[in-house]
């Protein structure tokens, strides 16, 4: 009996470099030996390919870490996530506030708090028409 395979994931950037050596010529099978998957596995890519491309060129225009990334899951709740940024957002800068009003607070920590503010507002902007916070 044949020895089972172990579940192998491939990240985002292994799937680019399996689309890329589709493209090259490179056979199924000699691929699914160097990464240790299925040949069904790797046809699935080729099948899917426009499709991850087209996700890692968004996140990778969103700042998003392809090298780690292994799924392309975006957010079911597409309405929801937008509330709960956007409340994110308020609550933010509420905090800001509050924390420029103490005795003890810190200039630096002020300007990173706004800083943070500022980056989630232009992610959140964005969002409008890519992912955010995946």
């Amino acid at each position: 009996m044949a020895e089972k395979r172990k579940r192998v994931v491939l990240g985002c950037n292994q799937k680019l470099e399996i689309i890329k050596r589709l493209k090259k010529g490179e056979t199924a099978t000699n691929i699914a030996q160097i990464y240790g998957v299925g040949r069904t596995t790797v046809n699935d890519i080729k099948r899917d390919a426009e499709k991850i491309e087209q996700h890692v060129s968004q996140m990778q225009s969103n700042d998003g870490d392809v090298r780690s990334r292994k799924t392309m899951k975006s957010a079911n709740y597409e309405q929801l996530d937008n509330v709960i940024h956007s409340e994110a957002e308020t609550m933010l800068s509420k905090c800001i506030d509050w924390f420029e009003v103490q005795e003890e607070s810190n200039a630096t920590q002020v300007l990173l708090l706004r800083q943070i503010r500022n980056i989630a507002t232009k992610k959140a902007r964005e969002k409008k028409k890519p992912d955010f916070f995946l």
